[in-house]
Order: C-alpha cells, then structure tokens, then sequence
C-alpha cells in the first residue's frame, strides 16, 4: 500500500456507525501499516539531519604533518568538513574532504593568521 492511498483512506469520512463498531483484522493490519510507513519516514528524515549536523561539526585535528594526515573522523586518511588545523602558524577550516595541505587549494579556508611574534 502506498503512502499516497493510505492518505486517501485517512482522509475519508467516517459515519458514526463506523465509530461505534470494532475495526476488523484487515482495518487494524492497515492502520499499523499506515503508522509503519509514517514513523518510519520520520525516523529516515530525523537520521538524515542527525547524519547532515554530525558531518559538519568542528573538530581539531592537531598540526599538519606530511606523514599524518587523517581526521579522526574519517576512515580514508583524509580531512573532512569541519576539519580544524593548525599550518605554518595559521588556523584553517576545511571546507570539503581533502587530503591537500592547506593552502594549496580552496578546500581550506584559513580562520587566523599566523601572528607576529616579535613584537
């Protein structure tokens, strides 16, 4: 049964001889039906916003190094978004996956520079 025939169902009139007497087993296998596919895509759009906040969340990764490039998050050894990074003195944010040091393309977008430390 689809969501849209469902909705049909819901959405007729119902006379008070049907109020008053006992759903049948097909009625109440349909309204279980109905209620599965309606938490259930509440639940698929609750975990995609829960997925889509989670994957854009900051988290410091520590000082470039040649030899480790990895966010903790991902399992590629490459730096996902909301990858924060310490380079050359400067703090940069990465704006996409990327395993390029910073600086080298637009997938990190420097935060601060490096200060002047002679004064």
């Amino acid at each position: 049964m689809t969501q849209s025939t469902l909705l049909a169902e819901l959405e007729k009139e119902i006379s008070p001889e049907d109020l008053n007497r006992s759903p049948t087993r097909r009625e109440m296998i349909q309204t279980v039906e109905a209620l599965d596919i309606a938490v259930r895509g509440a639940l698929d759009r609750f975990n995609e916003r829960i997925k889509q906040l989670e994957s854009t969340q900051l988290k410091f990764c520590g000082t470039w190094s040649e030899n480790e490039r990895r966010d903790p998050r991902s399992k590629i050894g490459s730096f996902g978004i909301g990858a924060l990074l310490v380079d050359k003195g400067g703090l940069w944010h990465a704006r996409r996956i990327t395993s390029k040091r910073p600086g080298q393309d637009d997938s990190w977008q420097l935060i601060t520079k490096r200060g002047d430390f002679d004064r």
